[in-house]
């Protein structure tokens, strides 16, 4: 009789433990999930603002104010062409 007992004490420890087991590793899984989604986010921002900032930096005109403002180049006149025939 008491090794039945102890029996099934052990065995409801165990599934106590199984179950704890359990329920920790869904937690964290969501913490680890939630921190992925936040990851991602934060990601997609940024690459929108990048996209922004690439469309600005490769914009024709923002390219000729760069090329005057550091290289002091500006368009050609039109005798500066050479005109070149076959």
């Amino acid at each position: 009789m008491k090794r039945q007992r102890y029996y099934f004490w052990s065995l409801i420890f165990a599934s106590l433990l199984v179950y704890l087991w359990i329920t920790l590793t869904v937690i964290t899984s969501s913490y680890s999930h939630q921190e992925v989604v936040n990851n991602k986010k934060e990601l997609m921002q940024e690459n929108r603002r990048l996209s922004i900032e690439y469309a600005n930096l490769t914009s024709p005109a923002k390219v000729e104010e760069y090329a005057k403002e550091h290289f002091g180049l500006d368009q050609p006149a039109e005798k500066q062409f050479r005109y070149i025939k076959r």
